[in-house]
């Protein structure tokens, strides 16, 4: 039989002696052009002699298998960018190998679209192709199409130059499967396809929580207009009730019905025709949220989160490319899905938030924050506290509530939970933290006392400067009581500057804090250890405080106390109409004095 016989049998139909059915279409073919070509055809004539064929699931349905029948006839087809992803997983799907073959051609023209676009660096056809193969079905998988596209789409992005906003949208439409395929194969050719992976994955995220946000956003739409409609019911329930008993008002009472009546009616004439004149424009919106949802996952969000999170390498730089807004999204999304990407997202926004804008922290709920800053403490370890990154991470959290209390947003609560949430000996001092509590509990808002106590107690004044100390002291937000324990504990820290005998300068020397027990004040209160940076001093060391401590106050004469180990220091406030102030006098045993000396 000539090959003009074959073509003219596959026009025909005449002489046909086997059906194949595709998504329903049944095509009459002959077995002997379908075998030569088809290693698929053939094992299904050995298995059985059946004169039907039904191809379940073929790649391009019936439209691309007539053209790989008249391939099989011999008849000249066209590959093209179009249809070439189709015609190899068809080729795929029938085992049709071997030199000259579909799948032999088809691969060269894949090589050669892949390669052109490497060269011209044009990322449009290689995404074009990943789009036209993600519907392919399993033959796309064996055909590993996607793998060698991917690994061109990489190669290209991180060449110099600029990548058309189109071409990443579309790679922004894949379905999450081939998106995840696309993060798990980057990596491979070194960190330098990271960068562009994470800004590609944050973008793909970031449709998903917008789709979160705008479905919020209906939902509360749709809530409004019957909420009102209750409350407007509600009321001229009232109304009817009251005027039910009062008979020489129902004359009135029935006129102003019929007028709210008419007013209803003449409302939603206007309505109805502000409706009509808008009715296009709502369709077109329609049709833009319809096409918009139909190229979002179609996968809930904290399954998407996971995913894609899972997919990326581990140094994949998602910090350099994300904001204080997205993050706060994600962990919302991952809070409310029970995402196990969590710990993750933590630790990533705790080595992000020094870099967090204030507006962006003040979006942040609470819960959230301290979330963070518990991961990142855990994260640490619990010798972090003299870390340059464990007094960063207590600044960044002090002046935030140092923000909010001077906004006015901040509560109580809120700042014992997020004051506590860092490590007492992550602190290097307690004064902004004082600066908040002050400002919240001089707001002049009603707050209560076991509140009040919590604030309080989050706030370590013998860990501040005496300038705080006179200003606690002045502005009476915390109790007497508090900061005259703390000027007490700062005085004794003061008397622990001993080097040879003689006291040293505070000037002279750096603290670094560390907490630890103490039994006097039933909790932790700071102890320094001293770097000395002053001429002339080699060798110095912390007395041993004696055993017993002996203390009356005064309210008149101020506060004064002996610690064994021969010294005495006295603390004197001054009468109140003066100002009050602090002085400390210190005369040692081995005849140094330092005296009169103010801090």
């Amino acid at each position: 039989m000539s090959l003009l016989d074959l073509m003219k049998y596959r026009d025909s139909g005449e002489l046909s002696d086997v059906t194949i059915v595709v998504e329903g279409e049944e095509l009459k073919l002959h077995k002997f052009p379908l075998y030569i070509k088809s290693d698929y055809f053939k094992e299904v004539a050995a298995e059985s002699g059946k004169e039907q064929v039904e191809l379940e699931e073929f790649p391009g349905g019936a439209a691309c298998f007539k053209v790989i029948a008249d391939f099989c006839y011999n008849k000249k087809i066209d590959i093209s960018l179009e249809n070439v992803a189709q015609l190899r997983c068809g080729a795929e799907y029938l085992k049709m190998a071997g030199d000259n073959n579909l799948i032999d051609l088809t691969e060269r023209y894949l090589d050669d679209i892949i390669r052109s676009a490497q060269m011209s660096r044009s990322l449009s056809p290689i995404v074009d192709l990943i789009s036209r193969t993600a519907c392919l079905g399993p033959a796309a998988e064996e055909a590993k199409i996607a793998e060698r596209c991917f690994a061109a789409v990489m190669d290209v992005w991180t060449k110099p130059g600029r990548v058309d906003a189109l071409v990443v949208d579309r790679l922004l439409r894949l379905p999450l499967d081939w998106f995840e395929r696309l993060a798990k194969s980057c990596g491979s050719e070194g960190e330098r396809q990271l960068r562009p992976l994470a800004e590609l994955a944050t973008r793909y995220l970031h449709r998903v929580f917008q789709r979160d946000t705008d479905l919020q956003k209906q939902q509360q739409q749709q809530k409004k207009p019957e909420k009102k409609k209750e409350q407007e019911k509600s009321a001229e329930k009232e109304k009817d009730d009251d005027d039910a008993g009062e008979e020489a008002a129902e004359e009135p009472q029935q006129e102003q019905q019929e007028a709210r009546e008419e007013q209803q009616q003449e409302e939603a004439g206007e309505a109805s025709d502000a409706e009509a004149d808008g009715g296009d424009k709502k369709k077109q919106q329609q049709q833009q949220q319809q096409q918009q949802q139909q190229n979002e996952p179609k996968e809930p969000t904290g399954e998407v989160l996971d995913r894609v999170i899972g997919s990326l390498p581990e140094p994949t730089p998602l910090a350099e490319v994300i904001s204080g807004d997205w993050i706060r999204l994600a962990l919302l999304a991952s809070e409310q899905y029970s995402c196990q990407c969590r710990p993750r997202l933590l630790q990533l926004a705790g080595n992000m938030l020094h870099r967090f804008r204030q507006e962006e922290l003040k979006q942040m709920p609470s819960p959230v924050l301290c979330d963070i800053v518990s991961s990142t403490a855990a994260a640490m370890g619990g010798d972090a506290g003299a870390s340059g990154e464990a007094q960063v991470l207590s600044g960044v959290i002090d002046n935030h509530l140092l923000d909010l209390a001077r906004a006015g947003s901040l509560t109580a609560e809120e700042f014992a939970k997020l004051a506590a949430s860092v490590p007492a000996d992550y602190r290097a001092s307690h004064d902004t933290l004082y600066e908040a509590a002050e400002t919240l509990l001089t707001a002049g808002e009603s707050i209560p006392d076991d509140q009040q106590k919590a604030v309080v107690e989050a706030v370590d004044l013998s860990r501040c400067e005496v300038s705080t100390l006179q200003r606690a002291l002045d502005k009476g937000a915390f109790p007497a009581k508090v900061v005259c324990q703390a000027a007490i504990d700062l005085a004794q820290r003061q008397q622990s500057l001993q080097v040879d005998g003689k006291f040293a300068r505070r000037e002279d020397f750096k603290p670094t804090f560390s907490s630890s027990p103490s039994r006097r004040y039933g909790r932790n209160v700071a102890s320094p250890s001293y770097d000395g940076i002053g001429a002339g001093y080699s060798s110095y060391r912390e007395p041993i405080y004696g055993s017993k401590f002996d203390s009356d106050f005064d309210a008149s004469s101020g506060l004064r106390y002996s610690a064994l180990g021969g010294y005495s220091d006295t603390a004197a406030y001054p009468d109140t109409d003066r100002g009050a102030r602090l002085d400390f006098q210190y005369s040692g045993a081995s005849g140094g004095r330092y005296s009169s000396r103010k801090w």
